[in-house]
């Protein structure tokens, strides 16, 4: 199937949402929708994505196909190794790419995964804190519910016991989010571990944050929602499962169906107060409406230091 007959079924089934009658478009709607990966890359470079992927300081983005990194710009591979056992893989907030394999923490460097610390249980995930602080989640062993800090001088230990087992993290300034089945949750260090949502239908399986926004993303299936104050707005039903928002965009990558997709400016003052104004409530959501789609060249390459990081150095000494 060719990339524009999936593009056409997948606006027709975005218009359920965001195109409905009485949903106005209007030109003061600041929103750019592009798209970075299409079903004819996959096919193209036999690329077999797991749902990791993440977006580098020059805003290079790397995913996991089979157990290497695939970078998008440059359709290339950037491990060189055999064997490489690869089970995730996140930059830190000052570049560094770390790295889980084999049940070890480490970090990539010169086109290999150099492993330093072993973890509790294989299959864990991770989300950088801050200069000096990692968060360690999920894995295979059943019941694993523990959220593991890592840091300085401390190496790892339980941060904190989750009522069950964590399905996505993400980091906002000094506390977490995270989410078990169809709830999220927020701690921080001092406080009491909150519930601030409980939605109905499939399980939260992605999160994600911009703090200048202070706006908290998740996605229910291939269904993306923003929250903010306690409001929830329902962006599209159809768009995809994994998310990452970095330097003012919001990327969304559906592993389903080969696609990535990247929009910017759901934060503006104007868009947001458009949405009061203009927006259709339904069950209590917001249909957010979403400009035609247009193809982004301005991906680029990115040179990944393993340098300059206070993880890296604390893994490099352990």
């Amino acid at each position: 199937m060719g990339f524009n007959k999936v593009l056409k079924i997948f606006f027709v089934l975005l218009s359920f949402v965001v195109f409905r009658p009485g949903v106005a478009q209007d030109a003061g709607y600041s929103v750019k929708f592009s798209v970075l990966l299409s079903p004819e890359i996959v096919k193209t470079h036999q690329l077999s994505l797991s749902g990791c992927f993440d977006i580098s300081l020059d805003v290079a983005i790397l995913l996991q196909s089979w157990d290497n990194i695939f970078d998008l710009a440059g359709k290339n591979t950037l491990l060189k190794q055999e064997n490489l056992g690869l089970e995730y893989f996140s930059f830190t907030k000052q570049g560094a790419l770390l790295t889980i394999s084999h049940q070890m923490l480490g970090y990539y460097k010169d086109g290999k995964l150099v492993e330093r610390v072993k973890l509790p249980t294989a299959g864990m995930k991770l989300a950088s804190g801050g200069e000096d602080l990692l968060y360690l989640y999920g894995g295979n062993i059943s019941p694993n519910t523990n959220i593991y800090i890592y840091g300085k001088g401390r190496g790892y230990k339980k941060f904190l016991e989750a009522p069950e087992k964590v399905l996505s993290l993400t980091t906002a300034e000094d506390r977490i989010f995270f989410s078990i089945h169809n709830a999220i949750y927020t701690a921080k260090l001092g406080e009491k571990l909150s519930l601030i949502l409980l939605m109905p239908g499939p399980a939260i399986q992605s999160l994600a944050y911009d703090p200048a926004s202070q706006i908290l993303y998740f996605s229910a299936g291939e269904a993306v929602y923003s929250l903010k104050q306690s409001k929830v707005c329902l962006l599209s039903e159809h768009l995809g499962e994994d998310l990452r928002f970095y330097q003012g965009s919001l990327y969304v990558l559906s592993p389903k169906y080969g696609t990535l997709f990247r929009l910017t400016g759901l934060e503006t003052r104007n868009f947001v107060s458009q949405l009061k104004e203009k927006g259709r409530v339904m069950h209590g959501s917001i249909e957010v409406p979403i400009p035609r789609p247009r193809t982004n060249d301005l991906m680029k390459s990115t040179v990944i230091s393993a340098g300059g990081s206070p993880l890296i150095r604390l893994l490099e000494g352990t």
